[in-house]
């Protein structure tokens, strides 16, 4: 039978034999299990055992511990002074010195706290004091590192015999030893705060001077490169206006030109017409020049030749002209009077509703002014009349019967002959014989 309880020593299983109780023992994550007594040689370390009886079962913490105290010492040049010190002490690691953790244990693991804390004290107190009285004030004051480092080695070869190794020593500033003589520390620091401060008035001083001398040479500099760059930029600037003073005078320039060839292409668009109104007449006069100098060779070379044939020619051809020219004007007379009649029917029609709704009058005005009528009459008379006398001819074409179908036409047919008299008198065009004419005063 056996059961699981917690000790001292870590985990503890306890069962019972015939013989009598025994248990099994498991040591923390920092602590290792020393085992003494029955069928042990000296003492057996492990993290785990079994305890039977007769023996005895410790553990040993292996945390480093931290011993602080305040160190009372005098140095070579005899000047008292305190040190305050921490020291960080830790048992050997059996995995590294199983030897040294054993001497630990037999000999520091059973004290207490206080008789712990006494004899590492005494170790320590006694090699700073040693190694103070070789060292002057100074030295140490300037060299804690070094000091620290000493008094770090000397402490650890003496706490071999112990079991004991030092992981850390941290040693603060030296300070004055308790009373009102003692003012060795607090004289240095007040003179290296005095020294400080001057130091420091002289390198405000310095520093003034020097900022002051910077300020006016920053500024002297800050002026002068101000000058020059308003210099140059005026200097950019005129450079600039130039460039745009060129270039306008160039714009100029091409705007001249264009307007100069646009007013030459228009001279010559407007002389091209005439040039070849020119060369055309020129022409035109060459072949009525040739035209003349043909009929002189033809007429004045055969002439004594073809006399006779060409007063025959003549008669046949007056004969054969006269038929011909009778012919035409039939043929023009009886077209016109088809296109007339043609005409004059489509009017009729169409002056036959015009006159339905409106005055027989009326329509005979619109037809003037839809043909222009009175103004070409108007422009005719007045150059007929430069220098003539005039002419004024009155029409009586009757009255006119207002149940009568065929007035409208009358009317048309009886107003054309005194517009054709007029035109015939005016530009000495005549009319055919066929139309209405005017009968001839006796």
């Amino acid at each position: 039978m056996a059961r699981a309880v917690m000790s001292s020593t870590g985990t503890e299983c306890i069962g019972k034999t015939r013989k009598g109780y025994f248990s099994f023992h498991i040591a923390e994550t920092t602590e290792y299990l020393v085992k003494t007594g029955l069928g042990v040689k000296g003492i057996n370390v492990d993290r785990k055992f079994f305890l039977w009886p007769g023996q005895k079962l410790s553990s040993v913490d292996l945390k480093p511990r931290n011993i602080s105290f305040e160190l009372h010492s005098i140095s070579k040049d005899l000047v008292p002074f305190s040190l305050p010190t921490t020291f960080t002490i830790a048992p050997h690691d059996p995995e590294t010195d199983m030897d040294g953790f054993k001497r630990y244990a037999q000999r520091m693991n059973g004290l207490t706290e206080a008789e712990f804390h006494t004899i590492l004290t005494g170790v320590i107190h006694g090699q700073t004091r040693i190694l103070a009285g070789k060292l002057d004030v100074m030295q140490i004051f300037n060299d804690r590192d070094a000091f620290k480092i000493n008094i770090q080695s000397n402490v650890e070869k003496e706490l071999i015999p112990w079991g004991l190794s030092v992981t850390n020593a941290n040693v603060s500033e030296l300070r004055d030893m308790p009373g009102e003589e003692n003012k060795y520390f607090a004289s240095l620091q007040m003179k290296a705060i005095s020294g400080a401060t001057n130091d420091a008035r002289v390198e405000v001083a310095e520093a003034k001077k020097r900022g002051d001398i910077g300020t006016v040479t920053r500024d002297g500099e800050a002026s002068v490169e101000t000058t020059r760059i308003n210099a140059a930029n005026v200097t950019a600037r005129n450079a600039r206006q130039q460039e745009i003073e060129r270039s306008n005078n160039q714009l100029r320039l091409v705007k001249l030109e264009c307007e100069q060839e646009q007013a030459v292409r228009q001279k010559e668009a407007q002389m091209a017409p005439m040039n070849r109104e020119a060369i055309l007449q020129t022409e035109l006069n060459k072949l009525d020049a040739m035209k003349q100098l043909e009929f002189l060779r033809s007429t004045q070379f055969a002439k004594a030749t073809v006399e006779a044939e060409s007063l025959a020619k003549v008669a046949e051809g007056r004969a054969t002209a006269t038929k011909l020219e009778a012919d035409a004007d039939l043929y023009k007379a009886q077209k016109e009077a088809e296109a007339i009649l043609a005409k004059a029917q489509a009017q009729a029609e169409g002056l036959q509703r015009f006159m339905d709704t409106a005055e027989p009058d009326l329509v005979k005005f619109y037809l003037g002014l839809e043909r222009n009528l009175f103004v070409d009459m108007a422009q005719k008379t007045a150059q007929a009349v430069q220098g003539l006398s005039p002419k004024i001819n009155i029409w009586n074409t009757g009255a006119s019967s207002d149940g009568d179908a065929m007035g409208p036409l009358r009317n048309l047919f009886t107003s054309i002959p005194p517009m054709l008299d007029a035109v015939q008198t005016q530009t000495g065009v005549r009319m055919p014989s066929w139309m209405p004419q005017q009968a001839t005063e006796a």
